[in-house]
């Protein structure tokens, strides 16, 4: 809720002609960058190796660039709720609307093969989606045997390699820089349009 607390007096110093609009909004995101990154890495940093993630220290330091970037989509999208809706109460009650159907289409309760064509589009609009396919890739991609269960009998499900695991989760290894791209280009619009309506908003304010 970057701006929620800001909006008031931004709109009166930007009607003293303190800034431009663009110069705060500059600003504004380009110091939040750092913290951001550094407040989302810091999770999977300390608790990587604990949870028992693949060991490989490329794919660990894969993991925290892949939830650096899903942080700063998922900031963009903050920072249009906090601009719209300026006031905290009713921005919170804003971003628990927009988060539902994207986690619940994201991958982890509904699986991405199985979403409904005519609801792909909120899909196709969920970091957690992007962020999903590329940890799942990350994780599974190259792991050429998986060690069953001892209880495991011809009657049950066993899944013996990564490819598998990605297959069934509808993933392909192709799908990740394609995500990539993807959590990028959401990542610019997101801003691109808080901006637009923090520009709307200055001049409705004038």
């Amino acid at each position: 809720m970057t701006f929620c607390s800001e909006i008031p007096l931004f709109t009166k110093e930007n009607k003293d002609g303190m800034y431009r609009t663009d110069t705060y909004y500059l600003s504004k995101i380009i110091c939040d960058i750092p913290i951001s990154c550094v407040l989302a890495m810091l999770y999977p940093a300390i608790g990587y190796y604990f949870i028992g993630f693949n060991p490989e220290f490329s794919r660990y330091l894969t993991a925290l660039l892949i939830m650096a970037l899903v942080s700063q989509t998922a900031l963009g999208a903050g920072y249009i709720i906090s601009v719209i809706l300026p006031r905290l109460e009713h921005a919170d009650a804003g971003i628990n609307i927009l988060l539902f159907p994207l986690l619940i289409f994201g991958g982890f309760f509904l699986s991405i093969g199985s979403v409904p064509t005519y609801l792909q589009w909120l899909a196709d609009l969920s970091w957690f989606k992007y962020g999903y396919e590329m940890f799942m890739i990350n994780q599974w991609y190259g792991v050429s045997y998986i060690q069953c269960n001892t209880n495991f009998s011809e009657s049950s499900d066993c899944i013996f390699d990564g490819a598998e695991v990605l297959s069934t989760a509808s993933i392909y290894p192709g799908d990740f820089w394609i995500a990539f791209g993807c959590l990028i280009i959401l990542t610019i619009a997101f801003r691109v349009i808080a901006f637009l309506c923090l520009l709307l908003r200055t001049y409705r304010n004038e």
